[in-house]
């Protein structure tokens, strides 16, 4: 259907929708990984080009940064203090506040927790 443009045709020159996506399934397959990394490289990119923005939606929020203050306060309770959180299970980020509490930086792992959750 399609003739060569050394044949002098005066078919488009160009592929259609259906031959690029052919062509780019016969990239080798050792190749595919570098595309991963060049759109992984430019997630990072994008995210260290906002985390000034970011960092400021998340912890002017008080719903956000609520998470490291309970985190802070349930590490400072005695063993058996009672603390109440209201009707939203904060299990997860809560347990995950009480295994890094003893963690050099601790602050600046729960600080960066959420963007690495995130990216």
């Amino acid at each position: 259907m399609r003739e060569s443009a050394a044949s002098g045709s005066s078919a488009p020159r160009g592929l259609g929708a259906r031959d690029r996506l052919i062509a780019i399934a016969r990239i080798d397959p050792d190749r595919w990984i570098w595309v991963a990394v060049a759109f992984a490289a430019a997630n990072v990119v994008v995210m260290l080009a906002r985390l000034p923005r970011l960092l400021d939606g998340l912890y002017t929020s008080a719903d956000a940064a609520s998470a490291p203050v309970i985190g802070l306060t349930t590490s400072e309770v005695a063993d058996h203090g009672l603390v109440t959180l209201g009707n939203y299970a904060w299990y997860e980020p809560l347990w995950f506040m009480q295994l890094s509490h003893d963690l050099p930086y601790y602050r600046e792992i729960w600080e960066l927790a959420p963007l690495l959750a995130t990216g």
